[in-house]
């Protein structure tokens, strides 16, 4: 076999002329800045569109700057490398921003709408829309939900809409009247009722429900029903007892005697002194001597009595 000193000319010509024409492809390969792939332009792209778009041709996004000061333009404002460029499949480029760099949603669940606001300011985030639903586990004023969702990433500045707890939802208030008191009691605190009891004579039954406020309608849990519990019906009262009328005046002041309606015996005599004695009833039966005689003095015959200095009462004569 002929060695490469014993080609023909024409072959080592041919040869020649093919080494040539790679190495002439080399230098414009290394002229136009490489043989790979060309770089897509991502201006004004968002960084998620650029990202989705130098993917797709190979590349991968990396170091990412921001420049707050271009207030007036948005996405992509610098690449490197830049648009056009051929660069190697798998290789990265730089890229800027436009405005401030991202900042990740805090999660603001279960404060209160002031420590929300102070949450969110302190990661340069606004608080946006407000609005309201019942929760039967967030307390009146606790926030619920979020949008964005916590963690997702956002530009400084923008706004997070809140939903705030105003309480548990009304529930219709049952009516336990008639039911005894344990049972009405059991029933209202086992749907976040507060019951009040008061008691009164009632036609109920002792024991049971005789009336309820509110007896119906709905009511916030927490809320309070005052219940009326019966004590049986109201006591008759006692028949007052008759007065007893007034004894009739039996004394009467007159002169300084007094007048001694009632005689109740025939008394006595005493043939010594010569008087008579009556027994008065009107002096709880005291014998009372008279100067009259004794057959004057009749039972139920009014007479004068007087009143002794020494105490002794004496009759002193009829009326």
């Amino acid at each position: 076999m002929p060695g490469p000193a014993t080609l023909p000319m024409t072959t080592r010509l041919h040869s020649l002329s093919r080494f040539a024409l790679v190495a002439g492809i080399l230098a414009a390969c290394l002229l136009l800045s490489g043989c790979g792939t060309k770089v897509p332009d991502v201006k004004t792209l968002s960084l998620r569109q650029a990202t989705d778009t130098l993917a797709n041709a190979g590349f991968f996004v990396g170091r990412v700057t921001y420049d707050e000061s271009r207030t007036a333009m948005t996405g992509v404002i610098w690449q490197k490398a830049a648009a056009d460029e051929r660069g190697d499949v798998g290789s990265v480029v730089e890229l800027m921003i436009a405005g401030s760099p991202p900042v990740a949603v805090p999660d603001v669940v279960g404060l209160s709408r002031d420590q929300a606001v102070a949450r969110l300011a302190a990661t340069h985030l606004k608080l946006g829309s407000v609005t309201e639903t019942y929760s039967a586990t967030a307390v009146k004023g606790e926030v619920v939900t979020q949008t964005p969702v916590p963690g997702v990433e956002t530009t400084g500045g923008a706004e997070v809409d809140i939903v705030v707890s105003s309480g548990p939802a009304p529930i219709a208030v049952p009516s336990v009247i008639g039911l005894a008191e344990s049972k009405a009691k059991a029933r209202l605190q086992s749907i976040g009722f507060v019951v009040r009891i008061t008691r009164a004579h009632s036609a109920r039954t002792r024991g049971t429900v005789a009336a309820q406020s509110p007896s119906s309608g709905i009511a916030f849990p927490g809320s309070t029903v005052r219940l009326t519990i019966s004590t049986g019906p109201k006591p008759k009262p006692k028949p007052k007892p008759k007065p007893k009328p007034a004894p009739k005046p039996v004394l009467k002041a007159l002169r300084g005697v007094l007048a001694i309606w009632a005689v109740n015996s025939h008394g006595v005599s005493s043939p010594g002194t010569g008087y008579a004695y009556v027994d008065i009833s009107s002096l709880g039966g005291m014998r009372v001597r008279a100067r009259c005689t004794i057959r004057s003095l009749r039972e139920g015959s009014r007479v004068w009595v007087a009143k002794q200095a020494n105490g002794a009462w004496i009759v002193t004569g009829r009326r």
